[in-house]
């Protein structure tokens, strides 16, 4: 990535945050205060502990749209058996292993957990988490200070626009996590965006603390010009 370019784009991201007449991502901020609030992977009812963590009326386009319903499919799979899937989101969330194998058994795991919810429900034809978006989401929500949310193809276009040397043809989430490092570095050095977050922050009751979200606003925002990225 080129420095220069993070910075160019820093500088219209600030304008686009003064300009804008209202946040309207301002639901991801709600919904990873819900989560941090419920989650807990030792609590015995872990489906309702599970369930807990995505309930609210304005977080519902996160996790339930048209054809779109992860949070509905992983209750599916905590259902066909608990214990085997809290083990599955123990490995997820060990931060002493290797970032891309810890998410690559998750998606293999839970496809085979997919496969036996499929015996009685046809209709059961995805889990939903092969774009690694829900994914990230559960990693983002655990840990908010290393992890954005993941939008593929967005940052892709990302980088892209910020010309770096290597576009991944495939989702890599060890790629991902570093350069988004990187952009967070750079951004909090600019004083023009962090005046925007802060007076944003204030403005919307947001918590200050989640920054990586910012980030993840920000590279949507290089992706798409404007800001007007897709729920994710």
């Amino acid at each position: 990535m080129k420095v220069q370019l993070i910075q160019q784009n820093l500088q219209e991201y600030a304008t686009y945050l003064q300009s804008m007449d209202s946040f309207d991502q301002g639901y991801l901020w709600q919904v990873m205060d819900g989560f941090i609030e419920n989650w807990d992977i030792e609590e015995l009812d872990f489906r309702q502990m599970f369930d807990k963590c995505f309930q609210s009326d304005q977080s519902l386009r996160l996790w339930k749209r048209e054809n779109y319903f992860p949070k509905e499919m992983m209750l599916q799979l905590i259902d066909v058996e608990r214990e085997t899937m809290r083990s599955i989101f123990k490995d997820l969330l060990n931060e002493d292993k290797d970032l891309n194998l810890r998410v690559n058994r998750f998606i293999h795991h839970i496809d085979q957990m997919l496969q036996i919810v499929q015996r009685n429900d046809m209709k059961a034809s995805t889990h939903f988490h092969g774009d690694l978006r829900f994914v990230f989401a559960y990693l983002a929500f655990c840990y908010p200070e290393k992890y954005p949310l993941y939008d593929g193809f967005n940052f892709s276009q990302f980088l892209i626009k910020v010309e770096a040397r290597n576009v991944p043809k495939s989702h890599d989430p060890n790629i991902f996590k570093n350069l988004m490092k990187a952009t967070r570095t750079l951004l909090l050095k600019d004083e023009s965006v962090l005046t925007e977050i802060d007076k944003i922050n204030k403005s919307y009751g947001l918590n200050s603390e989640h920054m990586n979200l910012w980030v993840t606003d920000f590279y949507n925002f290089v992706a798409t010009g404007q800001g007007r990225h897709q729920d994710l």
